[in-house]
């Protein structure tokens, strides 16, 4: 995860070099989906044999982490904006057993968001809710992990399913639908704009 994470923020730092002797760019959106942590044993029947550490363990790290990340992303863009979002993996209990919201995403967040209560340049955008819709730049994204996503083949013609049934119900259609959660990259193009699916973090 560490090295992973490294690996991104160079991966930035190489893109913001070539793309600033251009033009400005002075603010970093970072959608963050979901599953930051790997979650607990009993919550999610997944193997304690394939996690290397224990959810604790994974909050303090990944906190430590992200937010150094984020200090780092300072020093680069004048501001950035965070969307975060919840995945299944961090659920603290089998599905359904509590409220969705009670998940160590969202706790990792929260302390992330502590972290910077005294730095006016990172704006925090969290949510209970499974889904956020936010504009950026006139253009609208709606995001969400994606486990309410019920998976069909290949996987982001379910999210199309999703944009079309979540437009109809918040009467906004979005120009950019955002998920996580089946660890496949994909795009698709729309009528209104795209479906971005995220792949696996590395």
């Amino acid at each position: 995860f560490l090295q992973r994470l490294e690996n991104l923020k160079l991966a930035i730092t190489d893109i913001h070099e070539l793309h600033s002797n251009l033009y400005p760019i002075k603010k970093l959106h970072i959608f963050s989906l979901g599953d930051i942590v790997e979650g607990a044993n009993t919550a999610g029947a997944w193997s304690h044999v394939w996690i290397d550490s224990p959810i604790f363990d994974q909050i303090m790290i990944g906190e430590k982490a992200i937010s150094d990340f984020l200090y780092y992303m300072l020093t680069l863009f004048e501001e950035v904006e965070f969307y975060a979002i919840y995945g299944n993996h961090g659920r603290i209990a089998p599905n359904g057993a509590e409220k969705k919201y009670n998940n160590f995403d969202l706790l990792c967040y929260e302390l992330i968001q502590k972290e910077f209560k005294d730095e006016p340049r990172i704006k925090f955008h969290t949510t209970k809710s499974w889904w956020m819709l936010k504009s950026i730049q006139n253009h609208k994204f709606l995001m969400m992990h994606g486990d309410d996503v019920k998976a069909k083949n290949p996987p982001v013609t379910s999210l199309l399913e999703v944009e079309r049934k979540m437009g109809a119900m918040i009467g906004v259609n979005p120009d950019y639908t955002l998920c996580g959660h089946f660890h496949n990259c994909s795009e698709f193009t729309t009528h209104g704009g795209k479906a971005l699916m995220n792949g696996s973090f590395v």
